[in-house]
């Protein structure tokens, strides 16, 4: 996890709507599970697993970038920032903290296999702002 990415995360979750984070993916499909075992819907879910979509819009809404790398199951995660960002814009005078971008490029891919050694010296400034 990268330092300073907690308190920001808190913060987006004040402005994070509860029926958002009950359409995540992974939530809905632990729910499902404990329902078909006819367990309590919300058995053994942390939460971690509920609000792993929030944490994600930290790191994309704190970096402010344009391009978001996910894998295909993320998308839903990028598409719940830009929810995320809107409801902060809509509360917040974006006026005063210049609002927060509502869009960006999602590149989809599968995740390499491999990641090939770079040395530090070979490293662009735009590579490690990738990393």
């Amino acid at each position: 996890m990268k330092p300073g990415i907690l308190s920001p995360t808190t913060i987006l979750m004040a402005f994070t709507a509860k029926g958002l984070m009950n359409r995540a993916h992974a939530y809905k499909a632990a729910v499902q599970t404990n329902n078909e075992k006819g367990e309590d819907p919300d058995a053994g879910i942390n939460m971690g697993l509920y609000t792993y979509p929030v944490l994600m819009a930290a790191d994309i809404l704190l970096f402010d970038t344009d391009v978001v790398p996910v894998e295909k199951d993320q998308v839903q995660h990028v598409e719940m920032a830009q929810d995320i960002a809107g409801a902060i814009n809509f509360n917040l005078n974006p006026n005063t903290f210049g609002g927060m971008s509502l869009e960006w490029q999602v590149v989809m891919g599968e995740r390499p296999k491999n990641i090939p050694k770079v040395r530090k010296q070979e490293r662009t400034p735009a590579f490690r702002s990738v990393l």
